[in-house]
């Protein structure tokens, strides 16, 4: 019942409430994306600081991708996903 709810009032702030729904997405773009990559940021820099080794190889030969199937169906979801977001930002400049 609470997912319905809540997916009644986003798609009632989409139609009516554009100023509304750019707010909601702007505070879900920084709770979602720019407070967990600094936060991921900052725990390497601390693990890093401790001595600890780095998990990753910097070396030429890690700089090209695999392309084996299974990375080619990740990466084309995250290309849609991407692509989904710019079109919802592209939606809002138009009004």
């Amino acid at each position: 019942m609470h997912r319905k709810l809540i997916s009644y009032r986003t798609t009632a702030c989409r139609l009516g409430l554009m100023k509304a729904s750019s707010l909601i997405s702007s505070i879900g773009v920084i709770i979602g994306t720019i407070i967990p990559g600094f936060f991921i940021i900052v725990l390497a820099i601390i693990w890093l600081s401790m001595g600890k080794p780095s998990q990753i190889s910097f070396s030429f030969a890690n700089t090209i991708p695999n392309l084996h199937f299974d990375n080619c169906v990740f990466f084309a979801g995250v290309l849609l996903g991407l692509a989904g977001m710019e079109v919802a930002a592209l939606q809002d400049s138009w009004r």
